[in-house]
């Protein structure tokens, strides 16, 4: 098992594993094992981290990875 931040990634970015699979080029079933702790290979953390970016979500490799924290989450500003 690794751990990494696919799932938080995934939920922060409001995608269900499907959209997420699709966008960074698996399948569902990829995306739920590796929320499961299967292994995370380079190419496609890489693409997690442009997805993410596409969302404006800024990440390094050592965050998806679980090496560092994730960005705390800003919430907007109550009227």
């Amino acid at each position: 098992m690794q751990k990494h931040n696919v799932k938080p990634i995934r939920v922060r970015l409001g995608l269900s594993q499907a959209a997420m699979g699709e966008a960074i080029g698996c399948k569902q079933s990829n995306v739920a094992l590796m929320e499961q702790g299967q292994v995370l290979m380079p190419e496609t953390a890489k693409n997690i981290k442009r997805l993410a970016a596409q969302h404006g979500l800024v990440l390094s490799l050592d965050q998806i990875y679980a090496l560092e924290p994730l960005p705390v989450e800003h919430s907007a500003p109550e009227a």
